[in-house]
């Protein structure tokens, strides 16, 4: 999935990276022999052809779990990079509907320490990729309008979701709606820090909106 060297080395070590260099060679005599006459990038892109439904009907089932997975949300996020398509958005949005128990306590995605993450990572591949149609920053603009703040923001953790939101959308749409909440923005920051809550979330989203 990782297209090129730099993204394969934040997911393998170098140990790892030796075992799946590019262009692997066996021990014949003294002789080191290529394993296959095609270049990395034939075989790779055959690979991905052949594990690409798999990939995608994978993620669309088990979206809530990866989401919630350290690596999971790493192959959640390649995949969604590599293969876009509206029934892939449309399972990790719905995905975020779902809540997760954090030692007793129930969160929904953008509350969830490692989910939020994950959700505001894939986000910004959408900046990356500003021409692509079914994106998560469509998706979920389209499913939390007017309650971007309610709903997505009603934590730190879930400002840093719509912090991202604001880099990927390409309407200013969201844009608009978190300038009209700026005030209230202001508001939870002052809360957060007399009660001696963390508000870099909010602080990052008011940087972004102003």
């Amino acid at each position: 999935l990782a297209n090129n060297e730099e993204i394969r080395k934040k997911y393998f070590d170098p140990a790892e990276m030796e075992i799946l260099r590019p262009n692997p060679t066996v021990k014949d005599g003294d002789e080191e022999v290529p394993t296959s006459k095609k270049s990395a990038n034939t075989r790779r892109m055959e690979l991905l052809q052949y594990m690409k439904n798999l990939f995608i009907d994978c993620c669309k089932s088990h979206a809530d779990s990866l989401l919630l997975s350290r690596c999971g949300a790493k192959v959640l996020r390649e995949v969604y990079d590599a293969f876009p398509s509206k029934e892939l958005t449309d399972a990790i949005v719905e995905a975020c509907d779902d809540e997760d128990s954090d030692e007793g306590e129930h969160l929904t995605i953008f509350e969830h320490p490692l989910g939020q993450l994950s959700i505001k990572n894939i986000v910004l591949t959408d900046e990356k990729n500003s021409g692509r149609e079914n994106t998560i920053t469509d998706a979920l603009y389209s499913k939390y309008k007017g309650g971007l703040i309610d709903d997505i923001g009603a934590s730190n953790r879930g400002a840093f979701v719509l912090a991202a939101m604001t880099k990927s959308d390409t309407s200013g749409a969201i844009l608009k709606e978190l300038k009209k909440n700026n005030k209230e923005i202001k508001n939870r920051v002052k809360q957060c820090k007399k009660m001696s809550k963390p508000c870099a979330g909010y602080e990052a989203l008011l940087k972004e909106i102003n």
